[in-house]
């Protein structure tokens, strides 16, 4: 667009030409960039400027434009950055996702809900389904940057509804429930619990009569006070009192909706059984209940297992029985002992222990499979019989043996890189995740395990580098204090002397290493200089705890937080000048997660703004002066450095106007995506010379398969001279490039200066 014109129309604001930086504009600039703030901080995420701002404002790194109606935006100056994403990464580090539930819908598919990224090479973020020859994905993502918690399903024809933990489902917003159409996600209701986010789940759903039952963990949903229980039409939700605790399984049939429960019913602790019918709650009569392992319906009869007794039933027992509506009747007369799942269908019955598998032949059970485990779901599929364990993968029964279905999740993992080589410390938080290879370095194409010790609770955290390529590495296993240990020349190490502390991190600042104490009372602050720990008297502020810390121009930074019970909490900067800690910089509300340090200036990351909201997420600080850098919006979870350049991945979508999906680079003016990006949360970025590695709960990078580690390969603007090479034959032709005209584009202006309804751009055209 060429603008010929001084005077145009900016969402009803008027743009006047300002002569003199229009006369002198690269002055004009200069003064004013260092007293203005970014433009890009102001726009909303559309690149327009509300009509309340107010002040003068930077406008570099951006460009004019105008959409389809011809109202003008601000949009980036740059595309994305020219480079590519490593293929070696689709099976990098698996580790075995969980399945919480197995749900056979009326059509006959099976559907199964946890917490994985893919399922027997299939990408499906928590929730997939076999329909008897494929499994399938519902959508593209599952997770717009996390990975969800699913707890349960419930299937109503072609809409299944999905809940349990998570902000974000299927590229959209909705808290701990989902609802798939068939064809897109959408969000049910509005949030369970608004001032407090992430302490609500939901464990049980049930759709009945065009309305869905909604149990859990939560004391309000969508605006309306709920004790953990609701009913939702599609707009209004309605609280169900029950006197019922914990929901522990929802089954539906023609009369209403069963469900069990434990705690307390009244005054007494107990199991129970209530039906919904639409409008009112009623227990099943005559019935005592011992405890409920599982309910399931089969030609609108509710099957349950459980210790529990009847009317005329004789004592409490483990028993498999069905409930017509009016009467309960022995499925079988006996069950084997320890009983704890049931799968039944028309044409098999099966229950299991924590070792066996029995089957059902029509006058005794008789031992089917051997399985160690396999007590905790069962499930009789289009094809097969399906097992679910906790930790360990789903398994399927095909004829002969039980065979493994590959469900996989990125590992849980730390990660920092230098001169070639890449480190990745994993969490084996979860039984059978990689319980010895815990410190992993990636080396030429091929992952060695350097950790020569052996446990199961063993954490590593905190991977820094030091010039001469010394790795040093937190390591914590159960109750006991983390140590520090230093790899270098092939062998791994303990640090000596160093103190006993809940270290919160480790820093490295020339050839200093830092660490600092997590806990409430000392904060202090112990600096290694190669042969000796030096301890730094921590601040001494009551009521705030330690988050991190970082060393700019030779001083030392330390973040805390507001020990108080506030939601989010206060955040404070404070600097050590030699003999105390003073507070600097404006306080923050929210989370710091990361901090990255460049010759001038510290960019802090996390959930976190400014008392007066114009800076959020993602901020440079220079030592007295906090600017904001486009307000990311969502988190930001770490922050690495090569030079003047930025990078900053999390969970977002944009960054200012950069539609940058979960990662992005700051180079001085703008943001810049780093291709497509990821397709879940990045919380590990190192850049190593122009390769970027990224660790997170991903499974595409850009849309390469990449599960949870990729590697960027940025193009190196200024690569060295290669060496000639003599060659034999024919040279190869070289590409002329084609000679093509510029396009014209928007002028950029130089400065935006707000005054009441007035905006300024001092330089319209060229």
């Amino acid at each position: 667009m060429v603008i010929t014109a001084v005077c145009i129309l900016l969402v009803g604001i008027t743009l006047h030409r300002e002569s003199n930086a229009a006369r002198h504009p690269g002055v004009a600039h200069a003064a004013a960039s260092l007293a203005r703030p970014a433009l890009v901080n102001a726009l909303d995420s559309a690149g327009t400027l509300p009509a309340t701002a107010r002040g003068t404002f930077d406008p570099q790194g951006l460009k004019l434009h105008t959409t389809a109606s011809g109202a003008p935006v601000f949009q980036a100056a740059t595309t994305a950055v020219t480079g590519t994403w490593d293929t070696r990464f689709a099976n990098a580090l698996p580790f075995t996702g969980t399945i919480n539930t197995l749900v056979m819908a009326p059509s006959g598919d099976l559907y199964i809900g946890g917490r994985f990224s893919r399922i027997h090479n299939v990408q499906a973020t928590s929730v997939a389904r076999w329909d008897g020859s494929t499994w399938s994905a519902l959508g593209t993502d599952g997770s717009n940057g996390g990975l969800p918690f699913v707890y349960t399903i419930a299937v109503d024809g072609t809409d299944v509804y999905v809940g349990g933990e998570f902000q974000f489902f299927g590229g959209v917003v909705t808290e701990n429930v989902a609802h798939w159409d068939g064809t897109a996600w959408h969000a049910v209701g509005s949030d369970f619990e608004p001032n407090e986010p992430f302490t609500s789940s939901v464990w049980a759903l049930a759709a009945f009569q065009d309305e869905l039952l909604i149990a859990g963990d939560f004391t309000s949903f969508n605006g309306v006070p709920a004790a953990g229980f609701v009913h939702w039409d599609g707009a209004v939700a309605t609280p169900i009192t029950s006197g019922l605790q914990i929901k522990t399984h929802m089954a539906v049939t023609s009369q209403g909706v069963y469900i069990s429960s434990r705690g307390p019913l009244g005054e007494s602790y107990a199991f129970s059984l209530m039906l919904w019918d639409g409008t009112t709650f009623a227990p099943v009569p005559d019935t005592s209940f011992g405890s409920i392992y599982k309910l399931q319906v089969m030609d609108d009869e509710l099957y349950m297992l459980g210790r529990f007794t009847w009317t005329g039933g004789g004592p409490a027992s483990l028993r498999l029985a069905k409930w017509n509506g009016a009467a309960w009747t022995m499925v079988t007369p006996t069950l084997p002992s320890n009983s704890q799942t049931f799968a039944v269908s028309t044409q098999a019955l099966y229950v299991a222990d924590e070792t066996t598998i029995y089957q059902w032949n029509g006058s005794a059970w008789q031992p089917y499979l051997d399985c160690s485990s396999c007590y905790y779901n069962l499930a009789i599929g289009p094809d097969a019989l399906y097992v679910t364990n906790p930790y360990r993968e789903l398994l399927r029964y095909n004829g002969s043996q039980l065979e493994p279905v590959a469900v996989v999740i990125p590992p849980d993992a730390t990660m920092n890189a230098h001169d070639g080589i890449a480190y990745v410390g994993v969490y084996p938080v979860m039984p059978n995740h990689l319980t010895t290879d815990h410190l992993l370095r990636w080396q030429a194409g091929t992952w060695t395990n350097i950790w020569p010790y052996a446990s199961d609770g063993m954490w590593l955290a905190s991977p820094v580098i030091a010039e001469d390529g010394t790795l040093y590495i937190i390591a914590g296993e159960g109750g006991t204090l983390p140590k520090i240990y230093r790899y270098r020349n092939n062998s791994l190490q303990i640090v000596p002397n160093q103190p006993s502390i809940l270290m919160g991190g480790l820093i490295i600042s020339g050839t200093n290493l830092l660490t600092y104490d997590l806990s409430y009372l000392n904060k202090n602050v112990y600096l290694w200089s190669g042969t000796a720990w030096i301890t730094i008297p921590g601040p001494t502020n009551a009521g705030q705890y330690a988050e991190t810390l970082f060393v700019l121009n030779g001083q030392i930074y330390y973040i805390t937080q507001d020990a108080q019970p506030a939601s989010p909490p206060h955040t404070f900067i404070s600097r050590w000048t030699g003999t105390t800690w003073v507070t600097v910089g404006p306080p923050l509300s929210g989370w710091i997660n990361t901090v990255a340090v460049t010759a001038d200036a510290a960019y802090l990351g996390g959930t976190f703004q400014t008392t007066d909201g114009t800076i959020r997420n993602i901020a440079r600080w220079d030592g007295a002066d906090l600017q904001g850098l486009g307000n990311p919006n969502g988190r930001v979870e770490s922050i690495a450095v090569r030079g003047t350049v930025i990078y900053a991945g999390g969970r977002f979508s944009q960054i200012g106007t950069c539609a940058c999906t979960n990662l992005g680079r700051w180079n001085g003016s703008t943001w810049e995506p780093l291709g497509s990006g990821t397709n879940g949360s990045v919380s590990n970025i190192a850049v190593d010379g122009y390769d970027v590695y990224v660790q997170g709960l991903f499974s595409l990078a850009g849309d390469l398969p990449a599960l949870g580690i990729s590697i960027w390969h940025e193009h190196d603007p200024d690569p060295p001279t290669p060496t000639a090479t003599p060659t034999i034959g024919s040279p190869t032709p070289t590409a002329t490039p084609a000679t093509e005209s510029p396009t014209p584009t928007a002028p950029t202006p130089t400065s935006v200066t707000t005054a009441e309804r007035e905006i300024y751009l001092p330089l319209l055209f060229r």
